[in-house]
């Protein structure tokens, strides 16, 4: 299944801003794509820095601080495109990982 760019981009930038910045030397990033029952669940997962307990919270939440646009127009762009279902989930282990899971239904036509 072909997915528009954008609902990617934010988080691998993401990844590679926050997660895999400064004096890591092994860098990771994991994008896996996969269907089950008519839904469809994309996971970007880095082996970076990870984030505060709080952060997490509140991403979840959908409290997101005003430096995070792009998660926030990610959102919209999602909900726009795929429905009010679709949804962005954040797990985070500090300087372990991060991982950020979005699902939604399969359209029943192409997002290219």
């Amino acid at each position: 299944m072909m997915i528009p760019p954008q609902f990617l981009h934010t988080f691998v930038e993401n990844c590679i801003v926050h997660g895999l910045s400064g004096a890591r030397k092994d860098c990771v990033i994991r994008i896996e794509m996969h269907e089950k029952d008519g839904r469809i669940t994309l996971s970007i997962r880095d082996n970076g820095y990870g984030m505060t307990e709080e952060m997490l919270k509140n991403l979840n939440a959908g409290e997101l601080p005003e430096h995070h646009i792009g998660i926030a127009n990610s959102k919209r762009r999602m909900e726009l495109a795929l429905g009010a279902d679709s949804t962005i989930h954040f797990e985070s282990e500090k300087n372990v990982y991060t991982k950020v899971t979005i699902t939604f239904q399969k359209p029943p036509y192409s997002l290219e």
